[in-house]
């Protein structure tokens, strides 16, 4: 059986309730519908339950992306959609994972060969630490800029989930609010720093 085929049929007016964000009972019944569905592909793929947790909150953020979208048309092909995106975010997410193995910092160390930096490199070394100097404030602006415009609630969700990486679930029971509200704060403050940055950056 199809990825398509097990996520079964759609219930269209759930749907489209979900372009409304304030739809609190709407959001908690397809995280109802979906979650045990998506978490099933996820452990068929062998992800353990902190990478299940990953790649559920990219998969809803994608989905929260696609019911705001004001020309939005739902139609038969919905399942297929979702498929995709599931099966897209755990491709993904095993691709970052494999190209993410490192080696211990201190096994660099004592296997590393004496290495003295050339005039050339020292230069470019510089170059880098300014740019990256550069960038690092460029960063704190957008985010006292975006934090002026978003209650400090909503930044304290947005900053736990999306900067500090704590799971939808930690969250959720940290502040008292649905896993589909974490969602909709992290797209609502990424979107609203994605525009800051382009105006600073054009201004």
């Amino acid at each position: 059986m199809s990825m398509v085929e097990k996520i079964g049929s759609t219930n269209y007016e759930l749907l489209r309730l979900l372009r409304n964000f304030d739809e609190q009972f709407a959001w908690s019944q397809f995280l109802d519908i979906y979650n045990p569905m998506i978490r099933n592909f996820c452990c068929d793929r062998d992800l353990k339950p902190n990478e299940v947790d990953e790649v559920l909150s990219l998969v809803y953020s994608r989905l929260v992306a696609f019911f705001s979208k004001s020309d939005l048309r739902i139609h038969t092909t919905f399942r297929g959609f979702l498929a995709k995106v599931i099966e897209n975010e755990i491709n993904g997410f095993l691709k970052r994972k494999k190209l993410d193995q490192w080696i211990p910092l201190d096994d660099i160390a004592t296997n590393a060969e004496p290495y003295e930096l050339s005039k050339y490199d020292r230069e470019k070394l510089d170059e880098l630490e300014i740019s990256l100097s550069g960038r690092l404030v460029f960063i704190a602006m957008v985010i006292e800029t975006v934090r002026t415009h978003v209650s400090e609630r909503t930044w304290e969700i947005f900053w736990d989930y999306a900067v500090l990486n704590h799971s939808v679930g930690e969250v959720a029971s940290r502040y008292d609010v649905s896993k589909s509200t974490v969602f909709k704060y992290r797209h609502r403050v990424s979107n609203m720093a994605e525009k800051v940055a382009n105006k600073k950056s054009h201004g």
